[in-house]
């Protein structure tokens, strides 16, 4: 747009072109529409490289988003580069890189078990804290699991070095479980579990799960440092917690954050009692939260 008259002229899309500009900044909140106006400059013939997001001109953000093409953006933030070809994707990222929706700060060493590894944005966050030694991260949906491999194929030797991904899903036993899968673009949202006497219309499929407690007990052990254990697996949550409780694996856990779901906060409590650790819970309206637990040094 443009002064004239004391007013202010503005442009139709298809008008740009004729206007001198150095770059053309999106301003939309939201993602999706973030990503149609940027197709739309792309079509017009608009140079990659002068579309712009207000992100990148936010003062408590230090982020770079680049155009790589339609749908596609890479984030650049802390030091981590991530491509997302969604809008949940984009998201994600986002929040995760960002605006560090996992930032954990402490000087003691620690690896990490991310549960719930979805693109790769949190197990390449912590990875690339130099006080992280090591990163597991576990993502049952191959789709999203071939995403986060490649994300992590982006960054840094000494980044992705520190990261191993296993496309395995974690839960209370060794079995099949029932989940909903998302599809197109909603798949980055991640699988979610079938609750016991729900019905759904959606897609479900049978996915192979593996017991927690003896895929992690033996990465448990090989480290001496603090653990520090992400969840974010749309209602598996619960069993896993409870199998890691009963194996006696939980008190190699320092600290967990976790975003929970399925409205089963008051089970949640219980488990997080019964291991011994004291705890932020968020509750809201809706059936996820976010929680934050660690032991309390005496």
């Amino acid at each position: 747009m443009r002064k004239k008259g004391g007013g202010v002229k503005l442009y139709l899309p298809e008008e740009w072109q004729e206007v001198e500009f150095e770059k053309i900044i999106i301003c939309i909140v939201n993602h999706k529409a973030k990503l149609e106006m940027m197709n739309q400059l792309l079509d017009l013939g608009i140079a990659k490289e002068r579309i712009g997001f207000i992100e990148e001109y936010l003062k408590n953000y230090d982020v770079k988003i680049t155009v790589e093409g339609k749908d596609t953006v890479n984030i650049l933030a802390n030091g981590i580069t991530v491509r997302c070809t969604n809008e949940i994707e984009y998201m994600i990222a986002q929040e995760i890189l960002a605006g560090e929706e996992y930032g954990f700060h402490t000087s003691g060493k620690y690896f990490v078990i991310d549960i719930g590894m979805n693109i790769g944005c949190t197990a390449l966050y912590f990875a690339s804290q130099k006080n992280v030694t090591s990163v597991y991260g576990f993502e049952p949906f191959k789709g999203v699991y071939d995403k986060a491999v490649s994300n992590i194929s982006l960054n840094r030797k000494e980044i992705r070095e520190k990261i191993q991904t296993y496309n395995v899903g974690l839960g209370k036993t060794d079995g099949i479980e029932k989940y909903i899968a998302h599809e197109g673009i909603y798949e980055s949202a991640g699988i979610k579990k079938v609750q016991e006497g729900a019905v759904h219309s959606d897609c479900i499929i049978e996915q192979e799960m593996k017991q927690a407690s003896g895929v992690l007990g033996g990465i448990m052990q090989a480290h001496e440092e603090h653990c520090l254990m992400k969840i974010d697996c749309e209602g598996a949550e619960y069993g896993i917690l409870e199998d890691l409780i009963n194996s006696g694996n939980i008190r190699e856990v320092d600290t967990i954050i976790m975003e929970w779901h399925v409205g089963k906060y008051i089970q949640l409590e219980n488990l997080l009692n019964q291991a011994g650790y004291a705890y932020v819970l968020n509750k809201n309206s809706r059936d996820f939260g976010m929680c934050y637990a660690w032991r309390e040094k005496r």
